[in-house]
């Protein structure tokens, strides 16, 4: 291919890496949905905690094809499986931050603050906002009736 006056073949090549850098960002985009497929696997399934965070610090890497709090709301539930209230506070909050239309993270946090280890009379104001959210916001949701029902039965029964 020769080179025209009007630079064609810088053109062309110009049209072949962008073609390439879009393929490798698909290709990137594909790697890390997969590993959050699979961290979400391990924390649900496998309660391998560890490895799914490990899994998660890679997946939220650009391009990430996460949907916002998605991986945060995951490292909140290993966190919390693995004894860390505080970082699991943290990732519940970050996620709600980031999608406080997601159904999860505002059931999770509500059974979290009914869940602590201060008096019921402290967890019932730290949850109230997320009860609130679950009785308005998410009151047609499936899981709706049966998250404030275990809220309730935590709070009345001291904890966990």
């Amino acid at each position: 291919m020769g080179i025209d006056a009007d630079g064609g073949e810088d053109a062309a090549r110009d049209r072949v890496e962008e073609g390439l850098g879009q393929f490798r960002i698909h290709a990137m985009r594909d790697r890390r949905e997969r590993q959050l497929r699979a961290a979400k696997y391990l924390v649900e399934q496998q309660h391998a905690y560890r490895e799914a965070l490990v899994l998660l610090d890679q997946a939220e890497r650009w391009p990430s094809p996460a949907k916002p709090g998605r991986v945060d709301y995951l490292r909140a539930s290993a966190f919390l499986a693995l004894g860390d209230r505080l970082r699991a506070e943290r990732y519940y909050l970050r996620s709600d931050e980031a999608d406080p239309g997601y159904f999860w993270t505002v059931a999770d946090l509500a059974l979290f603050y009914a869940s602590g280890a201060q008096p019921v009379d402290v967890r019932r104001q730290a949850a109230a906002p997320y009860i609130a959210r679950l009785s308005g916001t998410f009151a047609r949701h499936r899981e709706t009736r049966d998250t404030l029902r275990r809220v309730e039965q935590r709070l009345g029964a001291g904890g966990p």
